[in-house]
């Protein structure tokens, strides 16, 4: 059985700068910004002075989420950006939720794309032929 892929007519990122009204090379820190789990905010100051680096495997997620154009491959996006917090995630990013939020970008994203969303099965379910 063969899976069809429902594609958006721009990828996630055009879609965000379109719907925020920001340029292009504005999208990632935007999105991580807007993204971020609310637990998440109070930290963002002492981590930018502290340890200016953390947030780079969010905003390297944030260019692949913004290349996805299909809900699938927001979905594999979205899964490897989890399994590479678990492998890389550390203390902050794993115990504490000190990242991006899944949900928040799945929220996002049926903002940006409701109308192209295929009705056949929700993002957490696999399709029954994998």
């Amino acid at each position: 059985m063969t899976h069809t892929v429902h594609y958006w007519p721009t990828s996630f990122r055009e879609a965000w700068c379109a719907r925020y009204r920001i340029q292009q090379d504005r999208y990632a820190r935007h999105f991580v910004r807007k993204c971020l789990r609310r637990r998440a905010f109070w930290l963002v100051p002492f981590l930018r002075v502290f340890r200016p680096g953390y947030f780079i495997l969010d905003l390297e997620a944030a260019s692949q989420i913004g290349a996805a154009r299909s809900w699938e491959e927001l979905e594999t996006e979205l899964e490897a950006f989890a399994s590479n917090c678990r492998l890389r995630g550390g203390l902050l990013r794993n115990w504490l939720g000190i990242r991006l939020s899944g949900q928040r970008v799945i929220r996002f994203a049926q903002r940006l794309f409701d109308d192209a969303k295929p009705a056949a099965r929700p993002l957490s379910e696999a399709p029954a032929d994998q």
